[in-house]
């Protein structure tokens, strides 16, 4: 019986022990989530003047009525800090709380675990694609962003996986650039493997680039949105890891409307 006893008193020292051990990893990663949160609140403040920005129509290729116009970003404020700072993107629906810097450099992975001060971060920056012209101008652009447990960063991007979440919520998000406001449309989403040919760019338009989004994004999309491409649209992918290390979940969306930022 003693031996008995040893060996459960034993079991239970290591149950203790493993449950401190998952706590504090836990909290962890939690405070660090807490550390992203504040630091991307706190780039809000220096790079954003909400409502107060003015924006000039400079090329209407669709009407995009009754959708909130767009603020003025800082990028002076925020290139002081750091000069791989390209964009901001922005989603219109409150559902998708989507408003984070856009970072750009020779090397994807760069920023893959380090916030836009270069420090280590879990969440990472948004990125974009390094072989993507840094003023958004390729037809293809490509933004990474992590898929994190407390819904940042790319992460709430998946509720466009039910098709009446994107029936009964904005498919809009605004991108700015220095001198510029993009607003695009989101036309269709799947799962796709990290190595497939979808993440390339580089097209030109013509009939290879419209043959690129019909088979790459509109015949694997997993629902019909109506959205119509015409040729010589410009296409963002936004991508984000899933649950299956090899698989990410793709968002496509043309470029409906461009403004002077003033």
């Amino acid at each position: 019986m003693k031996k008995k006893a040893s060996i459960w008193n034993v079991l239970a020292v290591i149950a203790v022990l493993v449950i401190v051990f998952c706590g504090w990893k836990l909290y962890g990663i939690y405070a660090d989530y807490q550390v992203a949160a504040e630091e991307y609140e706190q780039l809000r403040q220096i790079g954003r003047t909400d409502g107060s920005g003015t924006v000039t129509a400079a090329d209407n290729e669709e009407d995009g009525g009754g959708i909130p116009a767009p603020g003025e970003i800082d990028f002076g404020a925020l290139q002081n800090i750091n000069p791989d700072i390209v964009g901001w993107i922005q989603f219109v629906d409150a559902d998708i709380p989507i408003d984070y810097p856009i970072v750009h450099s020779a090397d994807n992975s760069d920023y893959l675990r380090r916030n836009i001060y270069k420090k280590y971060s879990r969440s990472g920056s948004i990125i974009l694609e390094s072989q993507n012209a840094a003023d958004f101008q390729d037809l293809h652009t490509i933004l990474y962003g992590h898929n994190m447990l407390d819904r940042s960063m790319f992460s709430t991007l998946k509720k466009y996986q039910k098709q009446s979440f994107y029936q009964e919520h904005s498919p809009y998000f605004y991108i700015y650039t220095p001198g510029h406001v993009y607003l695009y449309e989101i036309f269709a989403c799947h799962d796709v493997d990290s190595t497939s040919a979808l993440y390339t760019v580089g097209f030109e338009a013509g009939a290879e680039w419209q043959s690129f989004i019909q088979h790459n994004m509109r015949d694997t999309a997993l629902y019909e949105t109506g959205v119509e491409i015409a040729e010589g649209n410009y296409v963002m992918t936004l991508s984000t890891c899933t649950d299956d290390a090899g698989d990410r979940f793709v968002v496509h969306a043309k470029r409906i409307r461009e403004a002077l930022q003033q």
